[in-house]
């Protein structure tokens, strides 16, 4: 029996470390989460993500999601998150990371434990698409007025929103 016990314990060992590998080699940041919201396993992508947020991320293996992270709260990430354990159905959305300059596309499916999410960083696709499009109102702007004035104060209003509080313009 002792040799039986030897040998389902490598065969144990073995299938976690493959499921270790597989998660690790994905190239997201992988979380899974059990029925009550404990952290049951994360990929080496998402321990990296987590120690630069500061949390230790073998010590949150077990802990509350909404007590490791409890700025979660009331955000769109809660929202997706509850509604895909809720619903059993999965759930997608692109926002902006909580504790960095990062837009986030996020993908969160139900599991039979709970939920997996399955996170990529997208912020330099996110951010060309925001020059494209800025790019493409300048271009509108310029060519509805001759008066400089006019022109560079409605192009000072358009490009405000992506890239500052304020703005000003001194011709």
């Amino acid at each position: 029996l002792d040799g039986l016990e030897q040998a389902a314990r490598a065969a144990s060992e073995h299938s976690e470390a493959q499921l270790e590998d597989v998660l690790d080699s994905i190239g997201e940041a992988f979380h899974a989460y059990d029925r009550d919201w404990r952290v049951i396993r994360l990929n080496r992508d998402a321990r990296a993500r987590w120690r630069e947020s500061n949390v230790d991320p073998d010590a949150a293996i077990g802990q509350s999601l909404w007590t490791v992270f409890p700025s979660l709260a009331g955000t769109p990430f809660e929202l997706f998150l509850r509604r895909a354990m809720d619903e059993r159905k999965p759930a997608r959305f692109l926002e902006r990371d909580l504790f960095h300059d990062k837009w986030l596309d996020v993908r969160v499916v139900p599991t039979a434990e709970g939920v997996a999410a399955y996170v990529s960083d997208v912020t330099d696709r996110v951010v060309a698409d925001q020059q494209r499009d800025l790019l493409l109102r300048v271009g509108e702007l310029v060519s509805q007025s001759l008066d400089p004035a006019r022109t560079l104060d409605a192009i000072a209003r358009a490009a405000l929103p992506e890239f500052a509080d304020y703005t000003m313009v001194d011709l």
